[in-house]
């Protein structure tokens, strides 16, 4: 009895780990240079792509301009600018299963410094009924869970 038991216990422990594995993989990141647009006065230009690796639509909230609340670097030579906008909202997007989101945004860094090796986290957010309530969340950078992209050098 104690043997079935105790292999009915592991086989729920392993069940268990396996979904955490699978919620933790639902969105994945990757970054490139945008080759379309060479380095001007915003700084480096960076295409951001989101996917939704699941079955099932994933709810994703990203700030309308201002991407500071949602992305940060693991490199502290690399900044995103400030960007003038006249509405800086969150924005509901529901990314249907192995839907990719892409994001322009530019990075930069002082001149002077050698190129530099960088990853960009994106600031997982839960699904949030109201504007207020992400606000209020997003605010709090550590709560957040960080998904990280691969590496790039500029």
């Amino acid at each position: 009895m104690k043997k079935l038991f105790l292999t009915f216990l592991i086989s729920l422990i392993f069940a268990c780990s396996q979904k955490n594995n699978k919620d933790e993989n639902v969105i994945s990141i990757t970054i490139k240079k945008d080759e379309s647009i060479n380095l001007n006065s915003l700084g480096n230009p960076i295409i951001v792509t989101l996917k939704n690796n699941s079955n099932k639509i994933f709810p994703i909230w990203i700030m309308s301009c201002n991407y500071n609340k949602n992305f940060i670097t693991n490199n502290k030579n690399i900044e995103f600018p400030a960007i003038d906008c006249d509405k800086n909202i969150p924005k509901l997007y529901n990314l249907n299963p192995l839907e990719e989101k892409e994001i322009k945004l530019y990075v930069i860094y002082s001149v002077g410094l050698p190129k530099q090796k960088f990853k960009i986290g994106f600031l997982m957010n839960k699904e949030f009924s109201t504007v207020e309530k992400y606000q209020n969340e997003i605010s709090n950078k550590e709560n957040l869970k960080i998904i990280w992209s691969n590496q790039l050098s500029i």
